[in-house]
């Protein structure tokens, strides 16, 4: 009776432990989320391209903690992270904007089942992301009559790039994931089956050496 009350402690302990690092970890990309989105600006001019970084690393994290609320544990902590960084914008939109990018791709993977560590999964995630993000700012600058610049040059063609560098960034997550969950890039599991080949060959055979 005690070392089974003694192993549904340790059992406990360990998933409290493995819930703590992952709350942490999670806190730590929304941190780099509201980085890239301080500081990663190409100036291209275009709506929307920055989000190939942090639709990389919200898809990523979403990817690697799979339990649900995790978008939305990243976006709260993007926001409360951007308040140091100056991201702009007050606390309350920023925590609404980013918790509900997050929402929508948590959502997504909750009825969905998808795997976002494959690169069409990630490619879903990313247009699905970012896209919510900018019907968020749609919606918002509507009700208040905001006069922002995806409305100046057309709501139809900003949404288009919001999707676009969504799915890429969404796509590049998925396809770092697939390919370290396969033992790294194709040309490194190449050179890892050659050696293998090699090791094979000069290995003796099992039972002893050739006599």
């Amino acid at each position: 009776m005690n070392v089974g009350v003694e192993t549904l402690n340790n059992v406990a302990s360990q998933r409290r432990v493995r819930l703590a690092v992952q709350l942490l970890f999670l806190v730590f990309m929304g941190a780099l989320i509201a980085t890239s989105r301080r500081y990663f600006d190409l100036h291209m001019g275009i709506p929307g391209h920055t989000g190939i970084l942090w639709m990389f690393l919200l898809v990523t994290g979403r990817a690697v903690v799979k339990r649900d609320g995790a978008g939305v544990m990243m976006g709260a902590s993007a926001a409360l992270w951007g308040e140091g960084l100056g991201l702009g914008h007050s606390l309350h939109y920023n925590l609404a904007l980013y918790s509900a990018t997050g929402l929508a791709l948590d959502i997504l993977v909750r009825t969905s089942h998808v795997d976002l560590a494959h690169p069409l999964a990630g490619l879903i995630g990313g247009i699905t992301a970012h896209g919510a993000k900018f019907l968020f700012m749609l919606i918002y600058a509507l009700g208040l009559e905001l006069p922002k610049h995806f409305l100046v040059v057309g709501a139809l063609t900003s949404f288009g790039s919001h999707l676009l560098f969504g799915a890429l960034g969404g796509l590049l997550a998925g396809l770092a994931l697939w390919l370290a969950s396969r033992g790294g890039s194709p040309r490194h599991r190449r050179r890892n089956e050659r050696i293998d080949d090699v090791t094979k060959e000069v290995s003796p055979a099992k039972g002893g050496p050739h006599g």
